[in-house]
């Protein structure tokens, strides 16, 4: 199947202003400060070492900068050990929200989300996705470095994984294929698509940043907080797009006499399914 660009753009708003995806916004935005808390930590705790022998051999480094701790608000006194533990934690955390949010909003849950969305297999779903993007970034970096047009075919092609190890509870391998077959045919749709998604993230951004470099004038921590509150936001939506095309792209098209199930359990992956 297809889908209209505007319906999932408008869906995936509607989705995100939810009761769950308000939820889901909330989750994020929590564990993205643990991560800048954590990261910000690590910086600094490895500034403190680095920074004074680094300015005596290169001193005009020292006034580009200026003083590294005043871009770092979160930052706690804690070991690098310990931060760097945090970071790791909350990635995980991050890669079990997303997931969560992709089978809440492909399951079209506005007001409560089901335990099992939650909590089935999420730990195979989390690695996948960890070991996924990361085999996904270096195709994508490698494919923008081959003069960007195969970096964009790559992203658009394998970017369903997502939903699909999500969803579908599969390996990062059957993402990549999965996703492979379901855009054939319909890559420059998709590209439009996520084109979009980027164009209105970058119209709300500039807007939202007028805003927040006040906030950062007057209070660089509250400016931070803001920024985690945006990440959330946009990561989010992006999550919300990826869910309700990828519906669009797998369910079954419904007969006058009887209508296609629409739960995430009607969907396994069959040898058929390559040929959409």
């Amino acid at each position: 199947m297809s889908f209209a660009i505007r319906s999932v753009l408008g869906d995936s708003l509607y989705q995100l202003f939810s009761r769950n995806g308000l939820i889901l916004v909330t989750s994020m935005f929590f564990v993205n400060l643990i991560f800048q808390i954590g990261l910000s930590s690590l910086f600094i705790d490895m500034w403190r070492e680095f920074w004074p022998e680094f300015v005596e051999t290169y001193p005009e480094f020292e006034e580009l900068f200026g003083d590294p701790e005043a871009l770092y608000p979160l930052a706690i006194d804690m070991p690098s050990s310990l931060a760097l533990a945090i970071v790791v934690v909350a990635i995980l955390l991050m890669l079990i929200v997303l997931a969560v949010s992709i089978r809440v909003f492909y399951a079209r849950d506005e007001d409560t989300i089901r335990t099992e969305l939650i909590f089935d297999n999420i730990a195979w779903v989390t690695v996948n996705l960890f070991v996924g993007m990361v085999i996904f970034g270096i195709l994508w970096f490698v494919g923008l470095l081959l003069l960007i047009i195969p970096g964009i075919f790559i992203y658009v092609s394998l970017i369903y994984f997502i939903a699909v190890v999500s969803v579908e509870d599969r390996s990062f391998i059957d993402g990549f294929s999965r996703s492979w077959a379901l855009v054939r045919g319909l890559r420059f749709k998709v590209f439009l698509l996520f084109l979009s998604v980027f164009l209105i993230s970058l119209v709300a951004a500039i807007s939202f940043a007028m805003v927040t470099s006040i906030v950062h004038f007057v209070s660089p921590m509250a400016g931070t907080v803001l920024d985690q509150l945006w990440d959330s936001l946009i990561t989010l939506y992006f999550a919300a797009v990826i869910a309700i095309s990828y519906r669009a792209l797998t369910e079954p098209v419904a007969s006058p006499d009887e209508p296609a199930e629409e739960t995430p359990e009607d969907l396994g992956y069959t040898d058929q399914d390559a040929h959409w």
